[in-house]
């Protein structure tokens, strides 16, 4: 079991135990992007196949399918005793559709998918997902940049270098 899987297992159950008996208790999971198997993403806006797999494989064996951000709410408000699950995944990410809506219609989970609208207007991607891009994709171990004066000096030959980069 990975780390993430398991501080996520924490976070599920946390919240369980301080529920009173007979009260509605809704969590919602939230990721940005799903990436494929083996892939070292630079920053860390959403998790693995493997990851999400897990976290609807826990979440059965708990019983709970999950729902959508609305069919949670309405759930809540009809006051029904007990837990309930919703999955929600932001910024319209198109791995959103091709990693994780089949694994999501495989454990016959429902998810909420929220688009950002201004981003579809301009058909661009937003600027950090296209400097974690450049990072990603760097060809040389040094890079200067110029933001403003001085140039910004950027090292790119290892991944934590990468991350650094980014995070700057």
């Amino acid at each position: 079991m990975s780390r993430q899987l398991l501080r996520w297992l924490l976070a599920l159950g946390a919240g369980a135990r301080v529920t009173r008996r007979g009260a509605s208790r809704l969590t919602i999971v939230r990721h940005h992007r799903i990436y494929p198997c083996g892939a070292r993403a630079l920053y860390h806006l959403g998790v693995s196949e493997t990851i999400l797999a897990g976290q609807l494989e826990t979440c059965a064996r708990a019983g709970l399918t999950p729902l959508t951000v609305f069919e949670g709410l309405a759930w809540l408000e009809r006051g029904e005793p007990g837990q309930a699950v919703a999955f929600s995944f932001d910024d319209g990410y198109a791995d959103n559709m091709t990693l994780a809506l089949p694994i999501l219609q495989r454990h016959g989970a429902h998810a909420t998918c929220f688009l950002a609208a201004g981003l579809m207007e301009t058909r661009t991607a937003p600027w950090w997902d296209e400097l974690a891009f450049i990072l990603e994709h760097a060809t040389v171990p040094t890079a200067e940049v110029r933001f403003a004066e001085p140039a910004t000096r950027i090292e790119t030959h290892s991944l934590q270098l990468r991350r650094t980069a980014l995070a700057a």
